[in-house]
């Protein structure tokens, strides 16, 4: 079954509808058919169940847009040029401390196996919004600034 049979036979069921739907039909009556859904974290440490509630909550009202109107995207905004606030406890003060206030595309990646200290904890986030086949545009905040 797809998204919407399933939506649809639900709501043919019970006589409720998925609460993105609701928003998307609200949306669409206001605005017009043309949206962009946007989201994004600050990829500064370890995904947690909190970053990807954003993300799937996003995805869900771009879902529901989608059965409404095909002009629709959905962005995923990392904000990789957001500065290190502090040393998290998990890096190397001695390494770390000289990098606090740096962006973190510009900071060298904790393992050394990626490009930087963003990229080292955006591309497991992205791996996870795939295989919920959440299927959002990455959009990284530091190529942005450099455009």
């Amino acid at each position: 079954m797809t998204d919407r049979s399933v939506q649809s036979d639900r709501s043919q069921k019970t006589g409720q509808r998925h609460w993105a739907d609701v928003i998307a039909e609200r949306i669409v009556a206001e605005r017009g058919t043309r949206h962009v859904v946007s989201t994004g974290i600050t990829p500064s440490g370890e995904i947690h169940i909190g970053n990807m509630r954003e993300v799937v909550t996003a995805d869900a009202i771009y879902r529901a847009l989608q059965r409404l109107t095909p002009d629709c995207r959905f962005n995923y905004v990392s904000d990789t040029y957001d500065p290190l606030r502090r040393v998290y406890p998990f890096l190397d003060r001695a390494k770390y401390e000289r990098e606090v206030g740096k962006p973190l595309s510009e900071i060298p990646c904790p393992c050394g196996e990626h490009v930087s200290y963003a990229e080292h904890f955006l591309l497991p986030f992205i791996e996870a919004m795939r295989q919920l086949g959440i299927g959002a545009e990455v959009i990284r905040a530091d190529q942005l600034y450099k455009q």
